[in-house]
C-alpha cells in the first residue's frame, strides 16, 4: 500500500526504511529503542563518574562558559583555542584570554 509519508509498512505492520530517503525510523523500532537507552543510560553514567572524578573540569568549563558570554567573540573557534591554550601540554605558551580588550 501506498502513504503520503516516506514509510511504509510491511505486511507484518513493521515500518521499513524508505528508499526515497534512506530513513530508518529507529524510534518506532522497540529493539532499538532499547538499545538507545540502554547506551544512553551507560554514557550518562559514564560520563557523571568522569567529572566527579575531575572537579576542577567544572570549574575550567564555567571559566570559559562566562568568558565567551563576556566577550561574545566572532570567532568561537579561535577564541576556545586561545582560551584553553595555556591548559595544553603541547602547544607552545601563549597569552590568556585575559589578555584580550574588552568589547
Amino acid at each position: 500500500s501506498s502513504s503520503t509519508s516516506n514509510h511504509e509498512s510491511n505486511t507484518d505492520g513493521v515500518i521499513s526504511t524508505s528508499q526515497a530517503t534512506g530513513y530508518l525510523p529507529w524510534e518506532n523500532d522497540l529493539q532499538m529503542m532499547s538499545q538507545f537507552m540502554d547506551r544512553k543510560d551507560s554514557l550518562m553514567k559514564d560520563h557523571s563518574k568522569f567529572i566527579e572524578e575531575y572537579p576542577e573540569l567544572h570549574a575550567i568549563l564555567a571559566d570559559y562558559m562566562q568568558a565567551l558570554l563576556i566577550h561574545k567573540p566572532e570567532d568561537t573557534y579561535k577564541f576556545a583555542r586561545e582560551f584553553f591554550a595555556p591548559f595544553s601540554p603541547i602547544l607552545p605558551p601563549q597569552p590568556s584570554h585575559l589578555s584580550h580588550s574588552f568589547k
